[in-house]
């Protein structure tokens, strides 16, 4: 199967991380879970997917410093 650059890919793994949020400075804010991540070691990089937060109840904020996403 084709992807749109190549070899298309399927997901080995779904898996829940716990994430602890930070800003740039490394101040830390709070820990969330990050649930149903896909994991293949085929992957070139890593996604978040901003629709899958906002739908899970994330907020999508910014400013000139930077974007933020938070519950």
């Amino acid at each position: 199967m084709k992807g749109q650059v190549g070899n298309a890919t399927t997901n080995a793994t779904l898996m829940d991380f716990p994430v602890v949020l930070q800003d740039v400075c490394g101040k830390h804010y709070r820990k969330i879970l990050l649930k149903d991540v896909q994991v293949n070691s085929k992957f070139n990089y890593n996604l978040v997917s901003i629709t899958k937060l906002l739908k899970d109840r994330f907020h999508l904020t910014g400013d000139s410093n930077g974007l933020y996403i938070q519950r």
